[in-house]
C-alpha cells in the first residue's frame, strides 16, 4: 500500500478549511521537459495520442513544460464526446500521468465512450512559481493559516499549483476540442488521493471565482482524497471512495464532504471501503464490490447520470 506518508515527511492529506478556494485565475505559464512536443500531423487511427503539450509552466530557475495523453473513443460524437480528465496522486511528491492505475481506467472508460485525458502538474520537486494572481489570493483568504498541519509550505505551494495547471488543461481544451471531437462541456474531473484533492479543489475555484472558461464542469470523482470546501458554494456532483481504515487520509474528511454536500442539496455518491486503507493497491475498484456491483461500474453509472 503506497501511503502519503511515504510521499510527504507529515502529510495525513486532507483537507483545507476555508479553502483553497478561490487561490487562481490561471494563465498560461511557462516549461521544460524530456518528452518530445506531438506534431500536429497527427494519426486519428491511433485511440491513444501520449505526450501533447498543453501548458508552460513557472518553475525556479526557468519553466517546465507539461504534458498529457489523450485517449481518443475513435467515434464521431455529435457535439463531441464527453472528456474525464484524470489527476494522478502522489502527495504533490510524486507520480506522473503514465500511472498504470489511471492508465487502465482511462483505456477502460475510453471503451465505453468517454475522451479521457491524463495529465502531469508540477510537484514539490520542481519549486513551482505561482502566478501573482494566486500568491495574492493565497494571502487575501488565509491559505496557509487555514491549512491543517499536516501540510508544509512546500505542499502548500505544490497544490496551489496543480490546480493552475489543470486549469491550464482547460485552456487546452478550449483550443483542441474540434480537432480531436472533444465536448468542452462534458467535462468530469477524477483524481486519487492528491489528485483528489486537486480535483476538488479546482471544482471549488470554478463554483466560486468569476472565470472566462467555456468548459463546463459537470462533476468531481473524488479516490480516497479529502479536502474541507464551502459546499453552500460548490454546486457540483461529487462521486466518493475511501478506506475505512485509511491512515494517510482520514475517512472522517470524506464522510464530513459526503454528509455537507447532501445537507445542502448537492448530488453526491459515497463508497465507504471496510478494511481497506489508501491507494489502488489497498481498493481495486475492479475487485471490490459494494452493494452488489463492482467499484468500477458504481463509478460509470455516476458519469452515465451526470453526462
Amino acid at each position: 500500500m503506497v501511503k502519503f506518508s511515504y510521499y510527504m515527511k507529515k502529510i495525513k492529506i486532507s483537507v483545507l478549511l476555508s479553502f483553497i478556494s478561490l487561490f487562481f485565475v490561471i494563465f498560461y505559464l511557462n516549461g521544460q521537459y524530456d518528452t518530445k512536443e506531438i506534431s500536429d500531423n497527427v494519426n486519428f487511427n491511433n485511440t491513444k495520442i501520449e505526450n501533447i503539450l498543453f501548458n508552460k509552466a513557472n518553475i525556479e530557475g526557468g519553466i517546465k513544460s507539461l504534458f498529457l495523453d489523450l485517449y481518443k473513443t475513435g467515434k464521431e460524437c455529435e457535439y463531441g464526446c464527453p472528456v474525464i480528465i484524470g489527476i494522478h496522486g502522489g502527495g504533490f511528491e510524486l507520480g506522473n500521468k503514465k500511472d498504470p492505475n489511471w492508465q487502465k481506467i482511462a483505456s477502460d472508460l475510453n471503451k465505453e465512450g468517454y475522451s479521457v485525458i491524463l495529465i502531469d502538474y508540477r510537484l514539490v520537486r520542481d519549486k513551482p512559481i505561482l502566478s501573482d494572481r494566486t500568491k495574492k489570493l493565497a494571502v487575501d483568504f488565509s491559505y496557509e493559516k487555514n491549512t491543517l498541519d499536516f501540510f508544509e509550505r512546500d505542499q502548500i505551494i505544490a497544490s496551489l499549483a496543480a490546480v493552475e495547471d489543470v486549469i491550464a488543461s482547460f485552456r487546452w481544451l478550449e483550443e483542441n476540442y474540434e480537432k480531436y471531437n472533444l465536448d468542452k462541456e462534458d467535462v468530469v474531473l477524477a483524481g486519487s488521493s492528491a489528485g483528489a484533492v486537486t480535483a476538488l479543489n479546482t471544482g471549488y475555484y470554478l463554483s466560486i471565482v468569476e472565470n472566462d472558461l467555456s468548459i463546463k464542469l459537470k462533476g468531481v470523482i473524488n479516490l480516497w482524497g479529502g479536502t474541507y470546501l464551502d459546499s453552500k458554494k460548490f454546486n457540483l456532483p461529487v462521486f466518493i471512495v475511501h478506506g475505512e481504515d485509511d491512515k494517510t487520509a482520514p475517512i472522517k474528511y470524506s464522510r464530513d464532504l459526503y454528509d455537507r454536500l447532501l445537507n445542502n442539496g448537492n448530488y453526491a455518491e459515497a463508497y465507504f471501503v471496510e478494511k481497506a486503507g489508501h491507494g489502488f493497491n489497498s481498493i481495486n475498484l475492479y475487485e471490490i464490490e459494494v452493494d452488489g456491483f463492482l467499484l468500477i461500474d458504481h463509478l460509470k453509472k455516476f458519469l452515465e447520470n451526470i453526462i
